[in-house]
């Protein structure tokens, strides 16, 4: 039997995330962190993630059914917004994909912690 794929997420997508529901069918499997290889951007509503840098972004890791990789292109606007590719993980054995920036942000500040916090998101 073949593995599903693996997804890295780190902001909307987790777990207290709004778009977190479109993950409800998948098997979570932990938390994670990347190399500290990235840069993570607050663009307000999501962060993007995007490849070179110094740090280590932490975030969850989901088994994702085959069929369901097309609807989650769409709700992150790929390939326009957000391009789907492999990550790097830190000290996870799984080879996992994220979405990142297709673009460099014209606005946003990063995120040198490698956090993205959702609590912003609720107004608090």
């Amino acid at each position: 039997m073949t593995q599903l794929p693996i997804l890295f997420v780190y902001g909307t997508l987790k777990r207290e995330g709004p778009l977190h529901p479109h993950l409800e069918n998948s098997e979570f499997l932990g938390e994670a962190v990347t190399l500290p290889c990235y840069t993570l951007w607050d663009l307000g509503a999501y962060p993007g993630l995007a490849p070179g840098g110094s740090t280590a972004v932490q975030g969850e890791l989901y088994r994702v059914a085959e069929d369901l990789w097309n609807h989650l292109d769409d709700i992150e606007g790929a390939p326009d917004l957000f391009l789907r590719r492999p990550v790097r993980l830190a000290s996870d054995p799984f080879e996992a994909q994220a979405y990142f920036l297709a673009n460099p942000p014209s606005f946003g500040k990063t995120i040198s912690a490698g956090v993205y916090e959702l609590f912003h998101l609720a107004g608090h």
